[in-house]
């Protein structure tokens, strides 16, 4: 015979086993809550981060204003800094797709939201 299914993790039944439809969509919207808690405050970490690297783009440049003020060459070599702003934004393409693989598990997984 046929194993029987297990029932959705976010349906919940009454004593009788009928489906409790206002209790399961508590249920839906407190794990709703939950997953857009967690991708607000991760957006706000990456928008810090976004926010850093622009004052740290804004003050190099500033340096370099600075530098050709006063008369003296660009003693950097303009591949130098191209490369490191490059890296910087390969990095930060890595860690916003990490975020988005890590929002799609969660979304996936209610085994991790009900905690």
């Amino acid at each position: 015979s046929p194993a029987r299914e297990q029932p959705p993790l976010y349906a919940s039944f009454t004593p009788s086993g009928t489906l409790d439809v206002p209790g399961t969509l508590l249920i839906i919207a407190k794990r709703f809550e939950k997953l857009e808690r967690w991708a607000v405050s991760h957006v706000r970490a990456l928008e810090e981060r976004m926010g850093d690297v622009e004052r740290w783009l804004v003050e190099k440049e500033n340096e370099r204003g600075k530098d050709k003020e006063d008369g003296g060459e660009d003693t950097r070599s303009p591949g130098s800094g191209t490369n490191r702003l490059r890296d910087e934004v390969t990095e930060m393409q890595s860690r916003i797709s990490e975020l988005g693989r890590e929002m799609a598990r969660l979304a996936n997984s209610p085994a991790t939201l009900s905690n």
